[in-house]
């Protein structure tokens, strides 16, 4: 099996309000970006077909069994410093009056939710590809 690593710097453009603020070093996790990225991934390699890329997938032996997921690994690595705050804060309007506001409103959380957002410089993401084929065949369709 040859193996075919490859990493990207990201930058994050949101607060990330995490069910983990307290840990160091929560981000992003992969079990909810790969799903997604394996669907991106197919309805590209099916030039826009999703079934089709399953159907190309499948007659590579690039699929984990019969599940539409790609034999691939991602990891998420939280780098730098992080800021952290709290999704609720208050302001003064042009008025003076105190306006309360909520980073929950836009991410659909409680208003009295207390969890914690948090902000890194940087935030490195690691692709394990177990195919090399799979890998090479993702670089040169510029499917990154």
């Amino acid at each position: 099996m040859n193996v075919l690593t490859k990493e990207y710097n990201l930058t994050q453009q949101t607060p990330l309000i995490h069910f983990q603020s307290g840990e160091t070093g929560a981000t992003l996790r992969a079990s909810e970006v790969k799903p997604k990225f394996d669907r991106f991934l197919l309805k590209r390699l099916g030039d826009g077909d999703y079934e089709k890329g399953i159907d190309t997938a499948r007659e590579n032996g690039w699929l984990i069994g019969e599940h539409p997921a790609l034999k691939y690994k991602m990891r998420f690595k939280a780098i730098g410093n992080v800021s952290k705050s709290n999704p609720i804060y208050e302001t003064k309007d042009k008025n003076g009056k105190l306006k309360t506001f909520c980073y929950g409103c836009y991410f659909l959380t409680e208003k009295n939710d207390t969890t914690q957002s948090s902000f890194y410089e940087k935030v490195k993401l690691q692709i394990i590809c177990f195919d090399k084929e799979l890998g090479q065949h993702r670089t040169e369709k510029k499917l990154r």
